[in-house]
């Protein structure tokens, strides 16, 4: 599940000039100072729809779910993908050296191979590797000693979506279906568990809002096995807030498992509670956030006693992915900056 190797794994990553697309150009230019940044592009260059028409061919994407990335389907037809590709992306980049080879590959390992193919899990298009040669950063007295090593600039690149959950709920005239806003974020977690594999940064900005209303899970750069443990000096990842109690950041191994993600999961539920205290059966939210952060992992919900709570009475999870219930997130709302870290 996963790599033997990591040098070996990332020397397979195809490798691209970053002064030929022009996107990553500019990413090389504005990250002088930041070891890595999420570009929001609204009209692809055709260099970069080239690059990412031949990847997802090498990865066998034809289609992506239409509405992630606009409201309407694209014209039926051989030219569908092509009028995809015409709709805005996301570009992630980071810079890295060999050290930091075993976060990159990580994060394009779950991105590209350990996230399922589903309705509510962005997808990735493809990811690239940029040799920076002589290249150096403006690098503060306390990097100068990592910036002599060779750097490498990583790309990913995805649908670009509205924006995160957490900004759309700060828009707070905004309409929220919290019943299956709920819904699709604890159904998109189960179908990565399902693939055996653990979230282990779950949290409202780390779920996304599809041009069509729905919920993307996405940012996979802390996908795991379950049931491995992990070293902490290479592998910890979390956020102070949504870590469960019984994970310890200073061990030098750690062992999450579902019930970890379960219990970040309760934490972005208990925030809907807060942010809605007047939607239909927020007693029962409560309860089941309640239930979900459990600080006794052993007491705590597991993510099919939480999908089977009385809170989403009425919620068919079987026919969940055909996308016939509301849309959770309908409000007309975009995160319109460039840059981002």
């Amino acid at each position: 599940k996963l790599p033997l190797s990591w040098r070996r794994f990332l020397s397979k990553v195809p490798r691209v000039d970053v002064n030929a697309v022009p996107e990553f150009r500019r990413l090389k230019e504005q990250m002088r100072r930041e070891d890595r940044m999420v570009m929001l592009v609204e009209t692809p260059s055709k260099e970069l729809r080239a690059l990412v028409k031949s990847a997802m061919r090498a990865l066998g994407l034809s289609r992506v779910r239409p509405g992630i990335t606009h409201a309407t389907d694209p014209s039926p037809g051989d030219d569908a993908n092509a009028q995809m590709l015409e709709e805005p992306l996301v570009v992630k980049a980071r810079v890295f050296d060999e050290r930091d080879g075993t976060r990159v590959g990580l994060e394009v390992n779950g991105q590209l191979w350990a996230a399922p193919k589903n309705a509510f899990i962005l997808p990735a298009y493809g990811a690239w590797i940029s040799d920076l040669g002589d290249w150096k950063p403006r690098a503060n007295e306390g990097e100068r000693r990592r910036r002599k090593k060779k750097l490498f600039m990583a790309f990913m690149v995805m649908p670009r979506t509205r924006g995160d959950v957490r900004d759309y709920l700060c828009k707070r005239s905004l309409p929220v279906d919290v019943k299956y806003a709920a819904a699709e974020m604890l159904y998109a977690v189960q179908k990565l568990h399902r693939e055996g594999f653990l979230h282990r940064d779950i949290k409202l900005t780390n779920f996304f809002v599809g041009y069509d209303g729905h919920v993307l899970l996405a940012d996979f750069d802390g996908v795991w096995p379950i049931g491995v443990p992990a070293d902490a000096d290479k592998y910890l990842v979390y956020t102070r807030g949504y870590l469960a109690p019984e994970i310890d950041p200073h061990d030098q191994v750690i062992l999450n498992t579902a019930k970890s993600d379960v219990y970040a999961l309760g934490v972005c539920l208990k925030q809907l509670a807060k942010r809605y205290p007047k939607t239909a059966d927020v007693d029962k939210l409560q309860d089941l956030s309640d239930k979900m952060t459990e600080a006794n992992p052993q007491r705590r919900f597991t993510l099919e006693e939480a999908l089977g709570h009385s809170f989403f009475d009425g919620v068919d999870f079987e026919t969940l992915e055909q996308l016939k219930h509301p849309a959770p997130f309908p409000g007309d709302f975009q995160n319109r900056a460039t840059f981002y870290r």
